[in-house]
């Protein structure tokens, strides 16, 4: 391109961008007189139009200055304010259709300036989201060899590699970015290494990469607010890096309900958190402004188990020497195996038998045979820690048995499966809240098949939408349970609540047809307030009685202990 041209577009370039597309016409109309079909003015002339609200005569001129792929950066320039444009305008299918076009390459020699760089990026992100992730990501490396030690650059081609599955091809260009920055650390960027790792079942890696996350962020303080009445430490084991994270927060809040009360009380209470199955988030401890009160989140028994870790945790929370809600000690004591044991004898209560079992140097033959010793089919086999339903499986007969037992992991859970379905096809979920003494039914939960799950995904809320009289008998259920579901059953969760040995946790059953309350679990790793769509979402006079308990039990626990 001739530098007199390449200077009137760029120089109509920054008016338009000023928004003075009248002064931007007038520098373009000498040269769309002499070169009429130069895709640089089309689609300079395209953006004029647009914003004058010409949208028609606008995407007629971005098509025309795409016929001509002579020029990579204009052509790919053009094409990206194009499906900008049909994208807000609503015309997907016709975005979808230029997106399908193959593109020009991307010159080895021509590195691209900074608006150009954010540009190409820009159109990869929009062409992944018209389906064309192939194309975006050839685009990507295309730039990339032009300037291959931008990280920026690469971080987006990272990304791109993992949407597409190609954890390999992402967990080297990321870690190339991440070798760059160092000593620097990118939270963002390590979560994403992380993930790659998992994917790829490189432990090592994964420890690593936690160890670097929490030595970055061994703690986290919330800035204080006025009104916030006490100040409330919550004690995690390790982060989970599976999960998006957007900031060092969401390492330390992104599950159940302590990360809950720490969005929805923020104005009420002051929240900090640290790691207390790590060393090095132990050694900064002393950073954190001594709390009121602690919550321990370490809250799955089976982990809080494991060689050391409880008396790690114990060690910790006691030298603060403040009220702890759900001490470790106390979660100890709350495996699947042994709170099934300890409702078990309960009237009225129907605890289906739960059998930790461990395959360390025993054939699965021997373990066949020790698991239908104590159960008969169909079972169901679950990993130890899991939560959401997740690492479930029913097994029915003994061929099934045995293939399972060549997946599961050394240790694993057996529960005898009790087929609560009802008259209509649905099985179903009740979840009681308990907070201290009150206990509160939040959400009952459906579905066609035994293990149910909640309704965060699509396919569960489309559920709900195609069985709406579920969620009226829902709301029903946590108006009024001694009406729906018969006095005893109230009694019956009384008396589990007793048996369990923790302040705040929830409890999953279902009432059978006989008035027999199935007991599922109790455990304090469930999110107990709504995670639902609105659409979908839980009642919400259940939330609100539940978040004033919350309110009251916080400001009340401690108070009245030595």
């Amino acid at each position: 391109m001739r530098d007199d041209i390449k200077d009137t577009l760029d120089s109509a370039r920054a008016l338009i961008r000023a928004r003075r597309v009248n002064d931007a016409e007038r520098v373009l109309s000498p040269l769309l007189k002499q070169s009429p079909k130069n895709s640089g003015v089309l689609g300079l002339m395209a953006e004029i139009n647009y914003i004058r609200g010409d949208k028609r005569l606008a995407k007629t001129l971005w098509k025309k200055s795409l016929n001509d792929r002579s020029q990579p950066w204009v052509h790919l320039s053009n094409l990206h304010s194009f499906l900008h444009a049909l994208l807000i305008d609503k015309e997907r299918n016709s975005a979808l259709k230029h997106a399908s076009r193959k593109l020009p390459n991307w010159p080895a020699d021509q590195a691209p300036d900074e608006v150009e760089k954010a540009v190409l990026i820009d159109l990869a992100d929009i062409l992944t989201a018209l389906d064309q992730s192939n194309s975006a990501r050839r685009l990507l490396e295309e730039v990339s060899v032009a300037l291959p030690e931008d990280n920026k650059l690469k971080a987006s081609l990272g990304l791109m590699q993992m949407l597409q599955g190609d954890y390999a091809a992402a967990l080297k260009t990321l870690g190339s970015v991440d070798r760059a920055i160092q000593p620097r650390t990118d939270l963002s960027l390590l979560v994403r290494i992380y993930q790659c790792a998992d994917k790829l079942g490189d432990e090592a890696l994964k420890d690593a990469l936690l160890d670097r996350a929490v030595g970055a962020h061994p703690v986290y303080i919330a800035p204080r607010s006025p009104g916030q009445k006490k100040s409330i430490l919550v004690i995690n084991i390790r982060p989970k890096l599976t999960k998006t994270i957007r900031s060092a927060r969401d390492m330390f809040f992104e599950g159940n309900f302590p990360t809950q009360l720490a969005s929805k009380l923020a104005d009420e209470f002051h929240f900090s958190s640290l790691f207390g199955g790590i060393e090095r988030s132990r050694e900064s401890a002393s950073t954190v402004p001594t709390p009121d009160l602690i919550i321990n989140n370490a809250t799955t028994g089976e982990f809080v188990r494991e060689a050391g870790l409880l008396s790690t945790l114990v060690g910790l929370i006691d030298e603060f020497g403040v009220p702890v809600i759900n001490h470790p000690d106390r979660v100890a004591s709350t495996t699947r195996e042994e709170t099934a044991r300890l409702v078990a004898d309960i009237s009225g209560v129907v605890a289906p038998g739960t059998v930790r079992f461990s395959k360390t140097g025993i054939s699965d033959i021997e373990m066949t045979i020790r698991i239908e010793e104590h159960f008969h089919f169909p079972l169901i086999m679950r990993s130890l820690a899991m939560q959401e339903g997740k690492g479930m499986r029913k097994i029915n007969d003994r061929q099934s048995l045995m293939r399972a037992l060549a997946e599961t992991p050394s240790d694993f859970y057996a529960t005898q499966f009790v087929d609560n379905r009802d008259e209509s096809g649905f099985y179903r979920k009740i979840r009681a809240a308990v907070v201290g003494d009150e206990m509160i039914l939040v959400r009952v939960d459906y579905d066609t098949q035994w293990n149910i799950h909640g309704r965060k995904s699509q396919q569960r809320v489309k559920f709900y939408q195609d069985h709406p009289h579920l969620l009226e008998q829902e709301n029903r259920i946590c108006s009024d349970p001694d009406g729906e579901l018969g006095p005893a059953v109230t009694d019956m969760l009384r008396e589990i609540r007793k048996k369990i040995p923790l302040e705040i946790f929830g409890i999953d059953f279902d009432v059978t047809g006989d008035g027999k309350l199935l007991f599922f679990e109790a455990n304090a790793s469930m999110n107990l307030l709504s995670t639902a769509p609105p659409a979908v979402n839980h009642p919400t006079h259940a939330v609100q009685r539940l978040l004033t308990a919350f309110r009251r039990y916080l400001d009340d626990f401690g108070n009245n202990r030595a």
